[in-house]
């Protein structure tokens, strides 16, 4: 389920856009989307033809400090 940045940030579960993500990261797009290229940073799933980012994915990421 697509949720807002705002619901994330108070412990929502859904998915985020990757900008929306990338906020979330404190990151630019262009550096998550540079991470998906060369298979780093959290997980994402492409649901028709875009990118998004779970939410419980992000805060695994950030918890593990990778």
């Amino acid at each position: 389920m697509k949720i807002d940045l705002k619901a994330a940030a108070e412990g929502a579960r859904g998915r985020l856009t990757r900008k929306e993500a990338a906020s979330y990261l404190g990151l630019a797009v262009s550096t998550l989307a540079d991470w998906h290229r060369r298979g780093l940073g959290p997980a994402s799933v492409k649901v028709g033809g875009r990118r998004f980012y779970r939410v419980d994915a992000l805060n695994t990421y950030i918890n593990e400090g990778e």
